[in-house]
């Protein structure tokens, strides 16, 4: 069952476009009465009296005024216009009366029974529009939260590729990971986004182009791509994995920026909860894979990471470590948040002298990480910032190598995300 809601006033309609384009979601006022709706639902959004134009999931929130309360909007997807005369005259005389009453004012509930037959309507004669609202609607059915070691990956692989996309500056596209399907919970996290964004498999040859000389690495590997587009640049967003979810140690992000030749890996450690009161922490010596993963990480530097001259001011960091890890808390998937997940960033500089110190040791030895003890970190929106800039990353002379850091990665069982944007041109 979904609902209708119109936004008709002019100067209202036009601020509410304008903030749908900018943040894909957005709060008003209505009358509950008036709309007759549930308190969460599907939502069909007409921007004039005529046309269904968007849809999206509302939510009630506190009321605000005798008989009005807030209503958020978000999840909006637009679809192809729908005509209201044309759906009302094909649905036929038993359904049209009480589509039409929810078209009337500003819009109200659609009754079950008519909703069925209007979806039914959708799918002959608006099917590209019938697709969008069944993926709306199948998310808004989905649990809220999913628990479990597959569905953490699963967040991990998430945050992963909303990282990506804040650090490439695709903020209103984070939109779609709160709208990717979630059925196949043995598949990449990638694999869920909407057709729309989706290339599977071996299609990826056909883009391969954006990725040079990695291109025969993720040909031959990859298991989703997805790919995003704004003001002349592409973001090219793909999952690497060659192990089933439940075999998956870890999740990393490689992400690259174009414009500064520079990448880092982001390698995401899973913190616990403790008894001893010190709330969440992260053990090293408890993780069965980072000795290995580290020890790769120093050969890996110790190979590539030689002294070069900056020519360029592109080329020029901060900070010349490609390697960070991500500290964050035991958590659940929730399909329906395209929020980062709160966490810790570390260099591996930094790590190494934040765990040879005594800040970090208990009372027999033992080391683990903490909020209270790890004095400092970067936060997300830190470590979003500094990518961006390109003041931290690998140095210019390094990046070629990108390939040998992914298939190490694969070899240690983890799910790998890789991120690429270049500037759109015709091929």
């Amino acid at each position: 069952m979904g609902c209708i809601v119109f936004f008709d006033e002019p100067n209202r309609r036009k601020k509410l476009l304008e903030l749908i384009d900018q943040d894909a979601e957005f709060t008003d006022t209505f009358s509950i009465a008036d709309l007759r709706i549930a308190s969460l639902d599907v939502c069909l959004m007409g921007f004039g009296s005529s046309q269904l134009s968007y849809v999206g999931i509302m939510k009630v929130g506190k009321r605000v005024a005798s008989y009005k309360s807030h209503i958020r909007f978000s999840h909006i997807q637009p679809i192809e216009p729908l005509e209201i005369d044309e759906i009302t005259g094909q649905l036929g005389p038993r359904f049209s009366q009480h589509f039409f009453r929810s078209t009337s004012g500003q819009g109200g509930q659609i009754p079950p029974k008519t909703w069925a037959a209007f979806m039914s309507l959708l799918a002959r004669i608006y099917p590209n529009a019938f697709k969008v609202i069944e993926q709306v609607v199948k998310l808004l059915n989905s649990p809220r939260q999913l628990n479990g070691p597959r569905q953490e990956i699963l967040a991990q692989e998430k945050d992963a590729a909303g990282l990506a996309l804040a650090i490439s500056g695709f903020n209103k596209s984070k939109q779609v990971l709160a709208t990717a399907s979630i059925e196949n919970l043995g598949a990449p996290f990638l694999a869920g986004i909407n057709q729309a964004y989706l290339i599977e498999d071996q299609m990826i040859a056909h883009d391969g182009h954006a990725f040079s000389d990695w291109k025969e690495t993720f040909k031959a590997q990859a298991l989703a791509m997805a790919v995003f587009e704004k003001n002349g640049e592409k973001l090219y967003v793909m999952n690497v994995n060659r192990h089933p979810l439940e075999r998956t140690l870890g999740v990393d992000l490689i992400y690259y920026h174009h414009v500064y030749d520079s990448f880092v890996l982001v390698q995401y450690k899973r913190m616990t909860g403790s008894a001893d009161g010190f709330g969440s922490i992260y053990r090293p010596d408890a993780d069965r894979s980072y000795k290995r993963e580290k020890e790769n990480m120093e050969r890996f530097l110790e190979k590539y990471m030689r002294a070069s001259l900056i020519s360029t001011p592109q080329g020029f960091r901060m900070h010349e470590m490609p390697f960070y890890f991500k500290l964050c808390n035991s958590v659940s998937l929730t399909p329906l948040s395209s929020e980062l997940i709160r966490g810790m960033y570390f260099p591996l500089s930094y790590w190494r002298v934040l765990l040879s110190s005594d800040k970090v040791k208990g009372p027999r030895g033992g080391v683990g990480v903490t909020y209270e003890n790890a004095g400092r970190w970067l936060s997300n929106t830190e470590f979003v910032q500094l990518v961006q800039k390109g003041w931290i990353g690998s140095p210019p002379s390094v990046s070629k190598n990108i390939s040998a850091i992914i298939n190490e990665r694969l070899k240690q069982h983890n799910s790998v995300t890789v991120a690429y944007s270049e500037p759109t041109r015709d091929f």
